[in-house]
């Protein structure tokens, strides 16, 4: 693909927003960074070591694990980050990426990272924090929702337990008076 329909590809991606145009000119230029996938094509494998992160440029990419490769976790569209927990944490790759359509992305491991001018690199690492920091929102807004339906479950049960309590107590108080009534019957009849 050419240089100037990758820069096109970007101006319509809000990750580049904050790029220049000569920023988004000099990544398109990036003989190494610029890399294409066929449908099908494994782009991350989880398990592996490496620490390159990924900007979806065009097309589409699939999210799995290695114990469910047909449940989808996730479809990526341009603009997306991926692959950036490694580079991160350093810990092996814990999804694998799967191409479902031709995919132009940008990748970028250590060695473009040392190659980028400062300004396009600290473009990145805003970037990516603030990715960082709205995923992190994210995960604490779908825990404080698991906490609520765990807590309305909880209330449910003790509901449902304080019933059965109820009728386990209105039960026996039944068995008591039928014996206290069979007793009193077989004193009239004796």
């Amino acid at each position: 693909m050419e240089k100037s329909e990758i820069v096109d590809l970007m101006d319509q991606i809000t990750f580049f927003d904050d790029f220049r145009q000569q920023d988004k000119e000099k990544l398109a230029a990036l003989e190494e960074g610029m890399v294409e996938y066929d449908p099908g094509d494994l782009i991350i494998r989880q398990g592996d070591l490496d620490q390159t992160i990924f900007v979806l440029i065009k097309g589409k990419v699939s999210i799995n694990k290695n114990d469910a490769p047909d449940s989808e976790l996730n479809c990526l569209e341009p603009g997306s980050v991926f692959g950036e927990v490694p580079l991160i944490t350093g810990a092996p790759r814990s999804t694998n990426a799967v191409a479902k359509s031709y995919v132009l992305a940008l990748k970028l491991d250590g060695h473009l990272f040392h190659e980028l001018d400062p300004a396009i690199l600290n473009k990145f690492k805003d970037h990516l924090l603030k990715l960082l920091i709205r995923r992190l929102n994210e995960m604490n807004a779908a825990l404080s929702r698991i906490k609520r339906d765990f807590q309305d479950q909880k209330d449910s049960f003790n509901q449902v337990k304080n019933e059965i309590d109820k009728i386990l107590v209105a039960s026996q108080n039944i068995k008591a008076n039928k014996e206290m009534f069979s007793g009193f019957l077989d004193d009239i009849r004796g």
